[in-house]
């Protein structure tokens, strides 16, 4: 992944072709702060589009709502982690579930 810094904050992107198969990718993603990012995918073959919205709150929860363009629908995931600290072995607890899909 390459990054550019763009008004101090980064700005991470690959792009990949693979010959086998014909296909062309373009990812790319904006760290506007540590807990807040937004992320695009591009397939130039099947000119899909994904746009997606990371936030974390407290460290423990990641929200994600990602709006597909060619499918004009929004997908909702949340992801939660959590670590009981008073056991000797330190095994996070993760739970993840999509909450919304829906199309407009």
């Amino acid at each position: 992944m390459n990054t550019v810094v763009i008004g101090e904050k980064p700005l991470k992107f690959s792009y990949e072709h693979s010959r086998g198969n014909n296909t062309t990718l373009l990812e790319g993603t904006f760290e506007l702060d540590p807990a807040n990012k937004v992320s695009v995918n591009y397939a130039f073959d099947s000119k899909i589009c994904k746009l997606k919205y990371t936030y974390v709150h407290e460290e423990l929860t990641t929200f994600e709502p990602t709006y597909d363009m060619a499918k004009n629908t929004w997908d909702f995931a949340t992801i939660a982690a959590s670590v009981k600290l008073v056991e000797k072995l330190k095994t996070p607890t993760l739970t993840a579930e999509t909450t919304w899909n829906f199309k407009m």
